[in-house]
């Protein structure tokens, strides 16, 4: 994989972050400033037939348990990688490569049950945040169809008492370097 700075969109609204990150451009170059495209005609999004990639956000809710092992998580994926691969089958999406534009865990309790909820818990879970970064990237390994991710967040200090989504200075950050060192068998 390649690295590249992109500067993001503000305010952002998914599409047009999306276009912003798959094509390198601002909205003023790319033209996509909103959400949508809906043919109610047809009853279908027609904009992912237009598209190079498609990119989707990562916020799944995995699990109830404030206390998830690896094996759930992986359960948990397993089911959502089949629902979004029967998804893209379903749409006549199968030659669209895969993208998760945003996916992260805040280093919180309970992070793997809401895991777009900034505030969910009070309490640091470095484990479980670590967990929930290990079961996306062992399910996802070796599917030719995901060409690649962007975990977030990975502004702030981060350490060991922080709760954000970093994963820097956190156990997490590990998981995350073996995935882009093995290249996730892409």
């Amino acid at each position: 994989g390649q690295r590249a700075f992109v500067e993001p969109a503000f305010p952002a609204v998914t599409c047009t972050a999306q276009s912003d990150y798959l094509t390198g451009k601002t909205a003023s170059e790319h033209g996509i400033v909103a959400n949508g495209w809906y043919n109610r005609e047809l009853a279908e999004v027609q904009f992912w037939k237009q598209l190079d990639y498609m990119g989707i956000s990562g916020y799944y809710e995995l699990t109830d348990s404030l206390t998830p092992n690896l094996d759930q998580l992986k359960t948990a994926w397993r089911i959502v990688r089949f629902r979004i691969l029967e998804w893209r089958r379903k749409q006549g999406l199968d030659e669209l490569p895969l993208l998760f534009t945003e996916l992260g865990y805040a280093s919180q309790d309970g992070c793997a049950s809401k895991p777009w909820n900034y505030f969910f818990s009070k309490t640091v879970d470095l484990e479980e945040q670590r967990l929930c970064y290990q079961a996306f990237t062992e399910v996802w390994a070796k599917v030719p169809e995901l060409r690649g991710v962007y975990f977030y967040e990975w502004w702030g200090h981060g350490g060991r008492a922080d709760r954000g989504y970093t994963p820097r200075g956190k156990p997490a950050m590990s998981v995350i370097r073996e995935w882009f060192r093995v290249g996730s068998g892409r």
